[in-house]
């Protein structure tokens, strides 16, 4: 009995897609020494090993930041446009970058995809008027996302918390500072248990949730 050989089969290769995305990482490679990028390193770093995130304002070791552009390199509302657009803007000044915790920097990327796809699909474009259900939507989808302002930041911070252990012993806190300065534990994980994006739900053995507050 012969039997017969199996052949795998293989999508077909865009090779349009191929360069394109070749080029991208190639570019983005380059970036990684551009001397421009360096410079908003430097302009973040608070002491030694120690840099402040351009959003949140919290200060932690450099492994977990990433360098943002200000202006996305390929804006949402246009797209790509071509590669002499693409360089331009990816290749841009110290003052178009910044410094984003991992927290901040995905909440940023998020909200941009989102906008993009908003642009795209043509829900929502330049010089029109928003409907009200796209209102309530997009209202629905940034619930739990960390507001890009600074005073929204402080008070979504100073909300009260309360955590739990592994043995049922409960606390509560008035803020995710104080737990993490209580508990010695990092302010930016805390945060993103009690977002629930993530599998991760304790910081160093500890639960967190927000504690309910009563309206007078």
């Amino acid at each position: 009995m012969v039997l017969e050989k199996r052949v795998r089969k293989r999508k077909p290769v865009d090779p349009v897609k191929q360069f394109r995305d070749w080029m991208k990482n190639t570019l983005r490679r380059a970036f990684f020494r551009y001397w421009e990028r360096t410079k908003a390193i430097q302009a973040a770093r608070v002491d030694r090993g120690l840099y402040r995130c351009a959003d949140c304002q919290q200060v932690s070791s450099i492994k977990g930041h990433h360098i943002d552009h200000i202006s996305p390199v390929v804006d949402p509302k246009v797209g790509f446009v071509d590669w002499d657009v693409y360089i331009h803007r990816l290749f841009c000044p110290a003052s178009n970058l910044q410094l984003l915790c991992t927290v901040c920097h995905t909440a940023k990327t998020a909200r941009e995809r989102e906008e993009r796809r908003l642009y795209k699909t043509g829900v929502f474009k330049p010089g029109r008027v928003m409907p009200e259900e796209v209102r309530q939507k997009i209202a629905e989808s940034n619930k739990g996302r960390i507001p890009s302002n600074l005073s929204g930041i402080q008070a979504l911070r100073k909300r009260p918390v309360v955590a739990t252990n592994q043995d049922g012993e409960a606390r509560s806190f008035d803020s995710i500072s104080e737990a993490a300065n209580t508990l010695n534990l990092s302010s930016g994980n805390i945060g993103i248990v009690l977002k629930g994006n993530t599998k991760r739900k304790r910081v160093g053995g500890w639960r967190f949730v927000y504690k309910e507050l009563k309206n007078d």
